[in-house]
């Protein structure tokens, strides 16, 4: 059988794509259309995405994003390119995964300083192949909370700390809703950006929270929370659902208020709404390395659930460009927490 590999979705059928990802066991948001389309409308994003093809039939895929500056002086300094799931391939053909690893690798090395395989699912039938391609495995942890039983159940495992912030909140009458118009989702990308700013790290463009009004929650593939008080938004989350998923994006609050706890209350009710709307996982993103103490990841687990260690995969394309900018921006970290 020969199989061809093909950069691009020009000629390809979209709903065939739909449904290959759909269908496979380990398909997520990320590696479908509408994720690729949403990235074109974002100055910062370049979507990356490669078929394996046989006669026209879809036997494989893999999709990822380059992500930069759009300042042509620092385009290629900031560029690198993350894959959140890997690859996918007709029951789990190794050689079809391998193919797409090397062919993928292939066409955004020399474009990106890095390359990061997020995992969303175990993939250790695929180390070999990776590291074949010079990407190093390092572990990293995840956290899973399960809404397949009834959210009052869900509620009291929760730490009792949770359910009691949930409680003032209320008291102090704060309202919670979705928000979907494009004002007060830009309103919810300035809460995100300047707790950004706040933890030291660069904050999502503000082109990614326009697209998501425009397109995401337009189409029902995100949806966008914000808690309020005296009709002022103090905190925002939005997160992507599909299939019976829901993915954690982006989260944001206003100095100031935390003693209305807005991240608690907007994470119950997304667990709530998930519970009810018949979800079956909530993941919770990122929850750092198992051998690191990590306050998010202590934080994330008192809303009940799992941790998952899937881990990552990281491609150093350019060391002499990598190493010397890891190192600043950890030393531009450390001094700014100590001013």
């Amino acid at each position: 059988m020969r199989i061809v590999f093909r950069s691009g979705y020009e000629g390809v059928d979209k709903d065939e794509w739909e449904k290959f990802v759909l269908e496979h066991p380990d398909g997520n948001i990320f590696q479908t259309y509408r994720i690729i389309t949403f990235y074109e409308q974002i100055p910062e994003y370049r979507p990356v995405i490669l078929f394996a093809l046989h006669e026209d039939s879809i036997l494989g895929v893999m999709a990822g994003v380059i992500i930069n500056s759009t300042n042509n002086l620092l385009r290629y300094f900031t560029s690198r390119c993350i894959v959140t799931g890997g690859p996918l391939s007709a029951g789990n053909n190794l050689l079809i995964s391998e193919g797409l690893v090397k062919e993928f690798t292939k066409e955004v090395k020399n474009r990106t300083i890095y390359i990061q395989i997020r995992n969303l699912c175990n993939s250790s039938a695929l180390k070999d192949i990776f590291r074949k391609n010079r990407y190093k495995f390092e572990e990293h942890l995840d956290i899973h909370i399960n809404l397949t039983e009834p959210f009052e159940l869900l509620l009291k495992k929760m730490h009792e700390s949770r359910r009691r912030n949930l409680s003032k909140a209320f008291k102090k009458g704060v309202k919670v809703r979705r928000v979907y118009s494009e004002k007060e989702i830009m309103d919810g990308f300035r809460l995100v950006a300047g707790t950004y700013k706040k933890v030291k790290l660069p904050s999502p463009p503000d082109g990614l929270f326009i697209a998501l009004a425009r397109k995401l929650v337009r189409e029902d593939s995100a949806i966008c929370y914000g808690i309020f008080y005296d009709d002022k938004m103090i905190g925002f989350r939005t997160v992507l659902t599909w299939r019976k998923t829901i993915y954690d994006y982006y989260a944001g609050s206003l100095p100031g208020e935390s003693n209305k706890y807005p991240n608690d209350v907007l994470i119950i009710e997304i667990l709530r709404e998930g519970c009810e709307n018949n979800f079956d996982l909530f993941i919770f993103g990122g929850a750092g390395k198992p051998d690191k103490k990590y306050g998010v990841r202590d934080h994330k687990l008192k809303f009940g659930g799992s941790v998952v260690n899937y881990g990552r995969y990281t491609r150093i394309n350019n060391p002499a460009v990598y190493w010397p900018l890891a190192l600043t921006f950890q030393l531009f970290r450390h001094i700014s927490r100590l001013l």
